[in-house]
């Protein structure tokens, strides 16, 4: 039987990211193992995964970005409401 490319590229990284997912799920019981013997203080376990970059849930990337930056954002903001500094 043959199999063709596109289809076992498809298959690799369907496999890579059950994978990924596997290894999530045991590092995510360990945390517990960790979590009941103390490791998270006084936080919740949901607090105790995040702080550890585990959750599933979206996380809000930081945005830096220069003082230059942020004066000419805000002048482009003034110029669109017409306020005057």
């Amino acid at each position: 039987m043959s199999l063709p490319f596109s289809r076992f590229l498809e298959i690799v990284l369907l496999l890579k990211e059950v994978r990924a997912e596997e290894a999530k799920a045991e590092l995510i019981n360990s945390a517990f193992t960790a979590f009941q013997m103390g490791a998270g203080g006084d936080m919740t376990f949901k607090q105790y995964i995040e702080k550890l970059g585990l959750s599933d849930s979206p996380t809000v990337a930081r945005v830096e970005i220069s003082a230059k930056d942020a004066i000419q954002k805000a002048d482009a903001i003034m110029r669109q409401t017409g306020s005057k500094q």
